[in-house]
């Protein structure tokens, strides 16, 4: 219980303070205290750990502000890019092996026609890690679906002309274990999933169009009958009590 109340308590207070690295805590944050955004929490009400999460669509933004320079004009120009995305979310269910779990990962391919899956199940006991996709929606791959493509430029006006290029390739059907999400590569910061059987699963889109991922995979977690055993306040005060349990401060977090 705890575990999920420090989880919830970091991500809706933005805070670091947690053993998840940086780019992916940013993802799921950005969209934990948005209004609509309610998917996201009671996923973890429900035991299921959101990872990371993009929602596709197109952007522009700046990835390199003004600055100077040795030579003439002595000025850098700040440099936008304009990207186009494809969706997709990653998260972590612990003990997969339950009945409702189950049901869950049946539900998520037979229900979502139009998007790819992929599944690593890991064994701390024995020590391996089995990967499995959707036999009727397996993840997208080549060259069609790359997981981010778009144009870079210091005149944002000229980024509309400009030619595509790769910025984040698919991961098709790589199989990504659990450190590679966090801190150090290292799991032992939560001893919970470090020590338990886990699945990890990622659910992506076909196409470059915007959808919020974790609201397909919140009413799928529904539908298996995940009940709201974590719920967030109960979970929040355990929280609190492990940190003043341990000496540290409940405002760490």
């Amino acid at each position: 219980m705890a575990l999920y109340g420090l989880i919830t308590i970091a991500h809706q207070n933005a805070s670091m303070h947690i053993p998840f690295r940086t780019k992916y805590i940013r993802s799921i944050q950005e969209r934990w205290n948005e209004p609509k955004r309610f998917a996201l929490q009671n996923l973890v009400e429900r035991g299921i750990i959101p990872l990371y999460i993009q929602d596709g669509g197109v952007s522009t933004e700046e990835i390199a502000s003004w600055g100077w320079s040795t030579t003439f004009p002595y000025i850098k120009l700040p440099i936008s890019r304009q990207a186009k995305k494809r969706a997709y979310f990653d998260f972590v269910v612990p003990h997969p092996q339950r009945k409702e779990a189950l049901d869950f990962v049946r539900l998520l391919t037979r229900k979502g026609h139009e998007f790819g899956f992929s599944v690593t199940r890991i064994d701390p006991f024995t020590s391996t890690v089995r990967g499995g996709f959707g036999k009727s929606n397996p993840p997208y791959k080549g060259k069609r679906f790359p997981f981010s493509v778009g144009a870079e430029s210091r005149l944002e006006i000229l980024l509309p002309f400009l030619p595509d290029k790769l910025l984040v390739q698919a991961h098709e059907e790589r199989i990504h274990q659990l450190q590679y999400y966090f801190k150090g590569l290292d799991t032992r910061h939560i001893p919970l999933l470090h020590h338990s059987l886990t699945s990890i699963i990622r659910v992506e889109a076909g196409n470059w169009g915007y959808v919020e991922l974790d609201v397909f995979v919140y009413g799928c977690a529904q539908d298996a009958g995940m009940q709201n055993e974590w719920d967030t306040n109960r979970a929040w005060e355990a929280a609190n009590r492990e940190l003043e349990r341990c000496g540290l401060p409940t405002e760490l977090i």
